[in-house]
C-alpha cells in the first residue's frame, strides 16, 4: 500500500492551510499562509484564530466556534465561505474558506481550514460591479432628463437605487423653503410617503443623518450599521442591513434635496463615487426640472395675466356705451361669464331695498332658476350664517368662500331652497361691494360650479377690479339719470312758467294800451295837470315788450328741445344780418 507524506503534501499546497483545536488555537500553518497573510507558520502556532480575523468578526466567530466545540454542530462546514482575513500588516484580504473536521493520532478533534486568495476574483468582480453601476448611472441620466418634472425626477432616482444599485430601501426628500425637507419618494422595503415618521424634517433641528447632511451639505456613508445608535438596531438586524449612503442633492451651492439608500452589503469606495455621480446627475436634472416648472408657471401666469387684462379691457370697452344701471350691469355680467365665473348677478340698493338688476349663467336654462331662487329666498339680514351679500354690504369688503354641499344644507331654509341652490350650482363664490364716491351701490356676485376650482387671490383681485369699474359706470349712469330728470323737470317748469306768464302779461299790455289811448284823448291842460306821463308810459311799454320777448324766447327754447318748431327756409343778406 502506498504511503503518503501528508505533511509534505500540506506544505506543497498553493492554498493556505491552518489547523486549529477546539479552543480556537492554531496548531499548524503551512508555508502558503505567509504568502497570503504575511505570517510565518511558526509565529501563528499557539495563537488564537482572532489574530487572522478582523476585529468585527470576533464575536460571531466565538459564538459559532463555541457551539461547534460543545455540540459538534457543523453549520459552516462543507460550504465555501467568503469573508475577509486580517494580514500581519493589519490590512484585510478577501478569502474563500473551506472548513473540515480531522482527528490527530490521539483522536482529538481538530478543524482544518483551507484559505484561497480571492484578490484577483474580487478585483474582477469589483470592476464588473463598477461597470454595472456606471451603466446604470448612464441609463439613469437618460431617464432623469426624459422626465423633467420634480416628482418624476425623484421617483426615477429612487427606482434606480432600488433596481440597479440593489438598495434595500431608498428615499428622497425635496427641500422646501424655509428650511424644511419633505419626503417625496420611497422604494424598496417601504413605499409609504404620506404619514411617514420622516415625512417632514426641520433642517435646523433634525438630529439624525438626513438633517445633518442637509445642514452640512456633506455626504454620509457608513459600512457596518450594527451597534450604531443613529439607526434602529432591531430594524437593522431584522432586514440584515449592512450599509447606508446619505447624500445631499445640491447644485451651485443650493440644497435641492437629500437621497438615502440602505444596502444589505458593504459599500466599496468605487460605489460611493458612483453614487456621488448619480446624486450630481439627479441634482442637475432636479434643477432643470425646477427651472422648467418655473418657466411653465411664469408662462401660465403671463397667459393668465393677459386673459385678465383682456377681460378688464372688454369690460372697460363695453360699459361706457350704456347710460342705464341695468344695462351696465347686464353688460358686465355677460363679459365675465364664463371666463371668470359660471354665473353672475348684480344687486343694487334702491332706497335701502336690494334689487337684482342682472343675472347671467353660462347655461341659459339656469337663469330662470336664479330668478326663482332670488324671488323666493332673497338675502336675509337675519339669517344664520349671514348671507355673503349681506356681509359684503355691511362691511364694504369682498367675501370669498368655497362652498360645500354641507354648507348648502346649513343655509337652506327648506327642501325647495336646497334644491334650487344645488340646481344653480354653487361650489365657490366671490361677492364684491360696488363702491363709488364712498357710497355702496350694491354688490357683484361671481359664482362657480362645484366642478371648477375655487377663486384664488389673483382671480379675486380681478373680480374686485371688475366691481370697481362697474361701480363707476353704474354711478355715472345714476348721475346721468338724475341729470336727465332735472333737465326734464326744468323744461316742464319753463313750459308751464312760459304759458302761465303769457296770461298776466296780456292783461298788463291790454291795460297799458287802454291807458295810453285814454291819455291820448286828454287836452293839453289836463296833461299838464297830470304831469308829464308820456316818458313813463313809453318806458312801461318798453318793459312790457322786453318781458314779452323773454316769454317768447322761453317758448322757442321748449319748442326747440321738443323739436316742435318749424323753420322757414329763405335767403338772407349776410352783410345786413
Amino acid at each position: 500500500m502506498m504511503q503518503v507524506d501528508f505533511a509534505a503534501l500540506l506544505e506543497a499546497m498553493p492554498d493556505a492551510v491552518i489547523v486549529a483545536d477546539l479552543r480556537s488555537r492554531i496548531v499548524y500553518a503551512n508555508r502558503s499562509v505567509e504568502r497570503l497573510l504575511g505570517w510565518k507558520g511558526a509565529d501563528l502556532v499557539g495563537r488564537s484564530l482572532h489574530v487572522i480575523q478582523p476585529e468585527r468578526l470576533h464575536g460571531a466567530h466565538d459564538t459559532g466556534f463555541g457551539r461547534y466545540a460543545a455540540t459538534g454542530t457543523r453549520t459552516l462546514f462543507d460550504t465555501p465561505i467568503r469573508l475577509p482575513a486580517r494580514r500581519a500588516d493589519g490590512e484585510e484580504v478577501d478569502i474563500e474558506l473551506n472548513l473540515a473536521e480531522i482527528h490527530d493520532r490521539s483522536g482529538e478533534r481538530l478543524v482544518i481550514g483551507v484559505l484561497r486568495d480571492l484578490s484577483e476574483r474580487v478585483e474582477l468582480e469589483r470592476h464588473l460591479t463598477v461597470m454595472r453601476y456606471l451603466r446604470a448611472t448612464t441609463a439613469a441620466a437618460a431617464q432623469l432628463w426624459t422626465a423633467l418634472e420634480p416628482g418624476l425626477v425623484l421617483q426615477t432616482l429612487t427606482d434606480v437605487l432600488v433596481d440597479d444599485f440593489d438598495a434595500a430601501l431608498a428615499r428622497t426628500w425635496v427641500h422646501e423653503d424655509p428650511g424644511t425637507l419633505r419626503l417625496a419618494t420611497s422604494g424598496g422595503l417601504s413605499t409609504r410617503v404620506v404619514g411617514s415618521s420622516r415625512e417632514v424634517i426641520d433642517v435646523a433641528t433634525h438630529p439624525y443623518k438626513v438633517g445633518v447632511v442637509a445642514r452640512t451639505r456633506r455626504p454620509f456613508v457608513r459600512n457596518g450599521l450594527a451597534g450604531d445608535p443613529d439607526f434602529d438596531q432591531e430594524w437593522v438586524a431584522r432586514e440584515r442591513l449592512e450599509a447606508v449612503a446619505c447624500l445631499p442633492l445640491t447644485t451651485g451651492g443650493r440644497l435641492l434635496g437629500v437621497m438615502v439608500a440602505f444596502f444589505r452589503h458593504s459599500i466599496a469606495d468605487e460605489m460611493v463615487e458612483t453614487l456621488g455621480h448619480l446624486s450630481a446627475l439627479a441634482a442637475a436634472a432636479l434643477n432643470d426640472a425646477d427651472l422648467i416648472e418655473q418657466e411653465r408657471l411664469a408662462r401660465a401666469q403671463a397667459d393668465r395675466a393677459r386673459a385678465e387684462f383682456e377681460l378688464l379691457a372688454r369690460v372697460s370697452e363695453r360699459i361706457p356705451g350704456s347710460l342705464s344701471p341695468e344695462n351696465t350691469a347686464q353688460t358686465v355680467a355677460s363679459v365675465v361669464v364664463p371666463d371668470l365665473a359660471d354665473w353672475c348677478i348684480f344687486d343694487l340698493l334702491d332706497d335701502g331695498d336690494l334689487r337684482m338688476v342682472a343675472a347671467t349663467h353660462q347655461d341659459a336654462g339656469r337663469v330662470q332658476a336664479i330668478h326663482r331662487l332670488r324671488d323666493r329666498y332673497p338675502p336675509d339680514a337675519e339669517a344664520s350664517p349671514p348671507h355673503p351679500i349681506i356681509c359684503a354690504l355691511r362691511d364694504g369688503a369682498t367675501v370669498r368662500e368655497a362652498v360645500t354641499d354641507a354648507d348648502l344644507r346649513g343655509r337652506a331654509v327648506d327642501t325647495e331652497h336646497l334644491e334650487l341652490l344645488r340646481r344653480v350650482g354653487i361650489g365657490a363664490h366671490v361677492v364684491c361691494p360696488l363702491v363709488a364716491r364712498g357710497r355702496v351701490l350694491g354688490t357683484l356676485s361671481l359664482v362657480r360650479d362645484p366642478a371648477r376650482p375655487p377663486f384664488d387671490d389673483g382671480e379675486t383681485a380681478t373680480a374686485e377690479d371688475v366691481a370697481r369699474r362697474a361701480a363707476l359706470a353704474i354711478d355715472n349712469a345714476l348721475l346721468y339719470q338724475s341729470a336727465q330728470q332735472a333737465v326734464s323737470l326744468r323744461d316742464r317748469f319753463l313750459a308751464v312758467a312760459s304759458h302761465e306768464l303769457r296770461t298776466p302779461l296780456a292783461i298788463v299790455r291790454g291795460n297799458w294800451e287802454l291807458l295810453s289811448r285814454r291819455l291820448g284823448r286828454l287836452d293839453r291842460t289836463a296833461l299838464d295837470a297830470a304831469g308829464d306821463v308820456t316818458p313813463l308810459l313809453r318806458r312801461l311799454g318798453q318793459g312790457i315788450d322786453q318781458l314779452q320777448r323773454l316769454v317768447e324766447d322761453l317758448l322757442d327754447v321748449n319748442r326747440l328741445r321738443g323739436e316742435a318748431i318749424g323753420f322757414r327756409m329763405t335767403s338772407v343778406d349776410l352783410v345786413e344780418l
